[in-house]
């Protein structure tokens, strides 16, 4: 995907490509990927600032192949393909978040436990 690596994308055409990737959690998972403060990501894709050429160009480098594998099946007119790739998206984002929450587990201290467990309780309320 060379053209997305262009820093002077529509900025549409940028959420249209974050909407597509079916993020469960969009700012976490933008923010913890990317590099950026969750409070920045949020206000990109709440469309009340635009993401800096900077923020564009890490996206596609991390994304770029995803969104072309997305585009890829859903091109192919194979809907069965297009769900079981969905499937292995969201199967890699959840082993990704696994070994994130075990990496900081195993280096965190008692406070840093509480607060993810707590944390973690608010998301499944």
């Amino acid at each position: 995907m060379e053209r997305k690596l262009n820093a002077n994308l529509e900025y549409e055409e940028i959420l249209a490509d974050i909407e597509k990737l079916r993020l469960a959690n969009p700012v976490k998972n933008l923010s913890e990927m990317l590099g950026y403060k969750p409070s920045n990501v949020s206000i990109f894709l709440n469309r009340k600032r635009r993401p800096s050429k900077k923020f564009i160009i890490k996206f596609y480098e991390v994304f770029g192949k995803a969104l072309h594998n997305i585009e890829k099946a859903t091109n192919s007119n194979s809907s069965q393909n297009a769900i079981l790739y969905m499937e292995c998206i969201k199967r890699d984002k959840k082993i990704e978040e696994l070994e994130m929450s075990l990496k900081w587990l195993m280096g965190g201290n008692a406070n840093h436990i509480e607060n993810h467990r707590l944390r973690n309780a608010v998301q499944t309320s």
